[in-house]
């Protein structure tokens, strides 16, 4: 349990760490974002990850709806300004998604074509 503990605390700090980098820097990032960008490189150098860290990770993972429960009661609470816009969110949300899924599986095929697989 005390490694589950610190594992978790390693997300935090690299949160923090990013953060602090990105308001450093002036960089238009949020923490989470330039943490995660940290925290990749550094278990791309490991080239493993951390057994601890898949843990906590898949727990946080497993609960992840969890963390949608202040977006939902936000979209309640501003319902008519939705029903206004609402048309318009769906579109932009269509059309990031459809980015999203294009770029993932551009990325996808760069890796593994240089990872020596076929794509």
């Amino acid at each position: 349990m005390p490694l589950l503990v610190l594992a978790f605390a390693a997300l935090v700090g690299f949160q923090w760490l990013g953060g602090s980098l990105a308001q450093g820097l002036h960089l238009p990032l949020p923490d989470a974002l330039a943490g995660s960008f940290l925290l990749t490189g550094l278990l791309a150098l490991r080239r493993q990850v951390p057994a601890p860290l898949a843990r906590v990770a898949g727990l946080l993972l497993r609960h992840l709806l969890l963390f949608l429960i202040p977006s939902v009661a936000g979209v309640a609470a501003q319902f008519a300004l939705l029903r206004e816009h609402g048309l318009a969110l769906l579109a932009v949300c269509v059309a990031g998604a459809a980015v999203t899924m294009a770029v993932s599986a551009l990325v996808l095929t760069l890796c593994l074509r240089h990872a020596g697989g076929r794509a």
